[in-house]
Order: structure tokens, then C-alpha cells, then sequence
């Protein structure tokens, strides 16, 4: 079978997912049209004539910054239901230094949320296996057999001097 006779899928069309981009971000954290243009650095208008499919589509740079947002939003929504993910995102954040979060989006910075948001994911994985390993204890004691009446462990207890070992 040559190459040309294979079927290939009709690619889906960048509007589409440009479309499905913007609305994702709007859901996930309820960014308006105007924060995303300002996060990626267009104009609002920009971002209507995309959302209607009226306008070209974006740059490279545009659509690298595009996909860095959508990527770090996603990580976010993990965390958060959209209106806390919001409130997180426009707040200072102490274990940012005290930086808005999207103010270092805007800066290009994103890497430093990704690593708080990595450490927090880190935390809450160590929370989740500490609960199931209680959990697991709690349905399945250890119970110690004690010990027979005057044993003694030769490596715990030594001999007494004169004691026969």
C-alpha cells in the first residue's frame, strides 16, 4: 500500500482548538478575554476575533505563550475549583516570595509557579500514602508476641560479667 492510497484523518482545524483553548482557560479558572490577552501579550481584540474565527491565527511566539498558559492553568485546575484557582492566581503567594502568579506569567516566569505547584502536588502525594498506611495499620495491627521471661538479647544485653551467656 503506497502513501498515497493510505486515508490520513482530516487534521482538525487550528480554529477549533484555538476556540477550545480560550474556552478551557475561561472554565478552568475564569479568566476573561482581556487577562488572557494581557497574560500572552495581545490585544483583547486579538482574542474576541480568534474566539469568532475572524482574525489570523497566532504567531509561533503567540501560540507558545498560548500553550504555556493553557498548560500551567491546567495544573492549577488541579488544586482548585475554578473560582478559588482564580483567586489563587490574581494573590499574592507566600511561597512565591509574595508574587502574584500571574503577574510572573505576564513576566515569562511560569517555571517558578510550575515548581510550587510541583512541590504542592509532592505534599499532597506524601499526605495520601501517610493516610492509606494508616488506614492500613488501623485494619491490621502489629500485635508483638512477648517475650518468653527472662530472655534477654545477646546484642541488646550483653553478658554480665560472671553470668553464664
Amino acid at each position: 500500500m503506497s502513501i498515497e492510497s493510505e486515508e490520513w484523518p482530516e487534521p482538525e482545524p487550528a480554529w477549533n482548538n484555538l476556540a477550545e483553548i480560550l474556552a478551557q482557560l475561561r472554565l478552568k479558572c475564569r479568566l476573561r478575554y482581556a487577562e488572557i490577552a494581557r497574560l500572552i501579550d495581545v490585544r483583547p481584540e486579538t482574542i474576541s476575533r480568534w474566539n469568532r474565527e475572524r482574525s489570523f491565527l497566532p504567531q509561533a511566539r503567540t501560540w507558545g505563550r498560548l500553550m504555556e498558559l493553557e498548560y500551567l492553568i491546567d495544573e492549577v485546575a488541579e488544586f482548585f475549583e475554578p473560582e478559588q484557582a482564580r483567586q489563587w492566581l490574581f494573590s499574592a503567594q507566600p511561597a512565591l516570595g509574595g508574587a502574584v502568579p500571574v503577574d510572573l506569567v505576564q513576566m515569562g516566569q511560569t517555571h517558578a509557579i510550575l515548581r510550587i505547584l510541583s512541590d504542592m502536588r509532592l505534599k499532597k502525594e506524601r499526605a495520601r500514602h501517610a493516610r492509606k498506611r494508616r488506614e492500613r495499620e488501623k485494619a491490621h495491627p502489629v500485635v508483638l508476641d512477648p517475650l518468653p521471661e527472662g530472655w534477654r538479647s545477646p546484642l541488646l544485653n550483653p553478658p554480665i560479667e560472671g553470668e553464664e551467656a
